[in-house]
């Protein structure tokens, strides 16, 4: 039997406002252009299960967002892997 890790986080993070141009500059060289500091995760959860499936986790990072954002006031992002289901019978 396989077993795959199931892994979650959940954050808040302050928006980080670009221009286009910033964007296209990320692929090229620039000589030391000053960048703007990214902003930093807060109140940041992850957790990791190899025991439950991945809706259970999936759920469970649901479920701490809306803790963290009851009246559902921010907007919410997210990312899930799009991994195959394994089956091994």
């Amino acid at each position: 039997m396989r077993r795959m890790a199931q892994v979650a986080s959940v954050y808040r993070i302050d928006r980080f406002v670009r221009e286009p141009e910033d964007i296209v500059g990320e692929f090229t060289k620039r000589e030391k252009d000053a960048k703007p500091a990214r902003p930093r995760p807060y109140e940041k959860r992850v957790w990791a299960s190899l025991t439950h499936e991945a809706h259970e986790v999936i759920g469970e990072a649901f479920a701490e967002a809306e803790r963290m954002d009851p009246m559902r006031s921010k907007d919410w992002v997210v990312l899930v892997d799009g991994g195959e289901l394994i089956n091994d019978n």
